[in-house]
């Protein structure tokens, strides 16, 4: 399992249940299929910013798990997208090979204002655009989430 998907298990897991160790979390999350060590762990907690409420009980603040989404999408986003074009109410996006799904999924959930939906080939994800918006401001949009 790779480190987002792993940070979004391991907030998940906080979000639904009282743990109050780092054992105890590294158990639930062992019988979920992920061994994971507790130095590992310490990381990724301190990375996603989990606290002990008065109670000893960890817990996520308030909007981590949407700040953690977004930053995972835009980390996708950088690592995945070589060029953003728009012709129309198409914005074209240019992936590496085997990526456009994942790109795609990550569009798909940030909910980029203005587009209606996304399709994904191999290596190319179309983003049809919303009437009453223009694919030139989307496409810079999403260039910017990619940095490119």
């Amino acid at each position: 399992m790779k480190k987002p998907q792993r940070l979004e298990l391991i907030s998940r897991v906080l979000a639904s249940r009282d743990i109050r160790s780092q054992k105890s979390l590294c158990a639930i999350l062992a019988e979920m299929g992920l061994e994971v060590s507790q130095a590992t762990l310490s990381r990724d907690m301190k990375e996603i910013g989990v606290v002990r409420d008065a109670m000893g009980r960890y817990r996520l603040p308030r909007g981590a798990l949407e700040h953690l989404r977004v930053s995972q999408i835009k980390q996708i986003m950088r690592m995945m997208v070589k060029e953003v074009l728009y012709s129309g109410n198409i914005v074209v996006i240019k992936t590496n090979p085997g990526q456009a799904h994942t790109v795609a999924s990550a569009l798909d959930t940030f909910g980029l204002q203005g587009i209606i939906g996304t399709v994904a080939g191999d290596d190319t994800v179309f983003a049809v655009i919303q009437n009453g918006f223009e694919a030139e401001v989307v496409c810079k949009s999403i260039a910017k989430l990619a940095g490119t």
